[in-house]
Order: C-alpha cells, then structure tokens, then sequence
C-alpha cells in the first residue's frame, strides 16, 4: 500500500490518503521547485522577486481532502502575488486562491483549464502581507471552500463554490514578484 494510504479495516472504503511537510529537514519531500524556491531554515521560500515561481507536492494526487498550508508573504504591491495551487494537473489546468500584497491586499479563487484563467469568487479586501497566515482549502468532487485564519481568526473567504472541472490533482504554491516563506503543509 503506498505511503499516507491506509486500509479502513473490515473491507470499506480507506480512508483519503495524506501528506504532511514542516520542512523542519530543509528538505522539500517530493516536492518539484520551479524558479527561485528552495527550503532553508524550515521554510520553503521564494528568493527572488522574479515572476513565475512554483512549488508543488509530486508525491501524489489528491481528491476530496483539506490542505492546509502557513504563509508569510513580504510583498507590500497589489502587484506581489501569491497563489495557493490546488487539484493542479499541470501548467495548464489547475485552481488557485490569488492574494494581492500591500494594505488593501484582495484574495481571488480562480481556475486555469486548458491554458485559460477564470475568476470563480473575489472576497475583496483581505489583506495577508506581512501577517502569518494559515490557508485551508477544502476540496469535494464538486465544491471548494477556502478559510484563511490570521491573528487568531478565522475567516471563511469562499464558501461551498461550486465546480467540478478538475476532479482531482496536486498541491502547491506560486508567487509572482513577490517574497513568500511556506510552512506546515498538511493535506487530509
């Protein structure tokens, strides 16, 4: 049976399989690191202000799960991006969560199918720069919900959105002209 994945017992249905990473190791465990990521000091992190960087878990692809993942982001734009991935196929097919830097910081839930960007919920300003932050994203065959909890509280960003285009797939994060420290991956 693979790692993460274990029997339910008496012949049901197992439960979903899981992954957990602190990077605690300055190891990113099958973790495939695109632009200028690397894990140093028990954090995976952006190093540049370059665009395009991408991090994402390729151990494993999931479907109906939570993942959760820390964040501090250093960018004070509305042009610094940070991009929490989820059920990502590849390049071009994958669902994310976009949060704007500076003040008046936005958090947008968008998906990429087949090369093209569409805007599935904006809750408008929410600011995360500078703040450690924790960002869950539950995901079911049909529905995503996204909580962000900063300071000791908890905010439902997007609740029960639906859509089913990409049953299943990967976790990750991507930054765009921006600085990010990521910490404490866990996906249920």
């Amino acid at each position: 049976m693979p790692p993460g994945v274990t029997s339910g017992g008496g012949g049901g249905t197992p439960p979903p399989a899981s992954y957990i990473e602190d990077f605690n190791d300055n190891l990113a465990q099958n973790f495939s690191l695109t632009g200028n990521f690397a894990v140093a000091a028990g954090k995976l992190s952006s190093l540049n202000w370059s665009a395009n960087k991408r991090a994402f878990y390729n151990g494993q692809s999931f479907s109906a799960y939570t993942f959760k993942i820390d964040k501090l982001s250093s960018g004070g734009s509305v042009t610094n991006l940070d991009q929490i991935l989820f059920n990502y196929v590849d390049t071009n097919n994958y669902y994310f969560v976009e949060f704007t830097g500076g003040a008046s910081g936005t958090a947008t839930l968008k998906k990429k199918i087949a090369g093209v960007v569409s805007t599935l919920a904006s809750y408008g300003t929410y600011a995360t720069s500078g703040q450690n932050v924790t960002i869950e994203v539950t995901r079911t065959a049909s529905q995503i919900t996204v909580k962000s909890t900063k300071a000791g509280v908890q905010t439902t960003l997007f609740n029960a959105i639906p859509d089913a285009s990409l049953p299943s797939g990967k976790v990750g994060v991507s930054t765009i002209y921006n600085n990010v420290d990521y910490d404490n991956v866990n996906v249920q």
